[in-house]
């Protein structure tokens, strides 16, 4: 590989990881966001907030007691009475999952400790 070529791979990563490091920032900022619900009990709009809590955001679950690990990402849409999530799967990829479905699945301890 060219020294040119080197470094213009080296600008790009680099900028990639400048705007991981922004989108990590402004995920921290809204989870650390506190809104009071008026009725004084869990939000019907938040997922991750309910009168008993089964599930946190980032932490890693199973498909099945022996299945493929993932991790529980971030909620993406409302659907009536359940959520549509994004998990991301040990090789880096993403999904869309029902919090449902995650609900049901083991929680798995983090998948590099196994």
């Amino acid at each position: 590989m060219s020294k040119e070529t080197e470094e213009l791979v080296n600008a790009v990563a680099n900028i990639g990881k400048y705007f991981l490091k922004l989108a990590v920032e402004a995920s921290h900022k809204v989870e650390n966001r506190v809104e009071p619900s008026s009725s004084g009990g869990p939000s019907e709009h938040c997922p991750h907030q309910s009168a008993q809590t089964d599930f946190h955001l980032g932490e890693w679950r199973r498909f099945t007691e022996f299945g493929e690990a993932y991790q529980v990402v971030s909620p993406i849409k409302h659907l009536g009475d359940d959520w549509l999530m994004r998990i991301q799967l040990k090789d880096g990829t993403h999904a869309e999952y029902l919090l449902s479905q995650i609900r049901k699945n083991p929680i798995a301890r983090y998948p590099d400790a196994e």
